[in-house]
């Protein structure tokens, strides 16, 4: 813009209700000017006669409100950002610690299905007590429960039976 005298800004403060010293004369007092700004308090007093003089002035303040109003938009998204993380951090052991001992839970109750269907108390499972046990209806409802097919159990029984007699020690199937 057009460069006025120093007079000029004079006259042009004068007719405000302010010193141009009590806002701008020290570093401190800028500061603090600026702060009223971005906080807008008394936003006009302290620039409209600083822009009038000089409008590259307007320029730099537009400037600083946007670099300032970034800045705080950041940081509230920082945190917020962290805080997120931090739930889902949480929500995450939590689940983890669900699965577990939803893990220990079936895994008991497969202990006990296979203890119970060890009729003969021997230590070991036989072809023919694991039959017996998988048309038992408690056996079906924990199976069921557990999501685990009669063949699949089988199946496991005839991976286990590494020697081929027909039957299993019970720690077999638990290592």
């Amino acid at each position: 813009g057009e460069q006025r005298s120093d007079t000029s800004f004079d006259f042009q403060a004068r007719r405000s209700d302010w010193s141009k010293n009590e806002y701008w004369g020290t570093v401190l007092a800028s500061c603090f000017t600026l702060f009223q700004v971005v906080t807008r308090d008394q936003t006009n007093e302290p620039v409209r006669p600083v822009i009038e003089y000089e409008m590259a002035i307007g320029i730099l303040i537009a400037l600083f409100l946007v670099i300032t109003w970034l800045s705080a938009l950041s940081t509230i998204l920082g945190a917020v950002v962290q805080a997120i993380l931090m739930s889902a951090r949480i929500n995450k052991e939590k689940q983890e610690a669900e699965r577990k001992r939803i893990e220990t839970v079936v895994m008991n109750s497969i202990v006990e299905i296979f203890t119970e269907a060890d009729s003969d108390n021997s230590g070991k499972l036989s072809f023919d007590e694991l039959e017996e046990a998988l048309v038992q209806h408690t056996v079906k409802n924990r199976l069921s429960v557990m999501e685990i097919k009669p063949s699949d159990l089988r199946v496991l029984f005839t991976l286990l039976d590494e020697d081929g007699f027909g039957d299993i020690p019970l720690q077999n199937f638990f290592r």
